[in-house]
């Protein structure tokens, strides 16, 4: 486990850290796919971990994939601009369905509290 994690750990920041492309995300997942076939069913504690990385990783690779645009910390080479009229709102991924979850506009600055 030691050794595939570590490999997970390193391939996660160079797929999924700041700067990001969709070519590398989607060669990310096909590893994540390829590695869950690896990983046996959850059974005790340290299995039910390994599964846990596995898909935290796969959620996130997925949700940055969709979000073709650069926001925030996160740089799309492929997608350098920020998209708020696609991409405004909190990703949601439910399954193999990923979308957008709408948020409210933000308070004016000019209301106090």
């Amino acid at each position: 486990p030691k050794t595939w994690r570590a490999e997970l750990q390193r391939r996660n920041w160079d797929a999924l850290g700041l700067e990001r492309d969709g070519g590398t995300m989607r060669g990310h997942l096909a590893f994540l796919d390829a590695l869950r076939g690896r990983i046996p069913a959850a059974v005790d504690r340290i299995t039910a971990e390994d599964r846990n990385l596995l898909d935290v990783s796969w959620t996130m690779a997925v949700s940055a994939l969709f979000r073709e645009e650069s926001r925030g910390a996160h740089y799309r080479t492929d997608f350098p601009s920020t998209d708020d009229v696609r991409f405004r709102g909190h990703t949601r991924v439910e399954g193999n369905n990923t979308g957008l979850q709408p948020i409210e506009a933000p308070l004016p600055a000019s209301i106090s509290t």
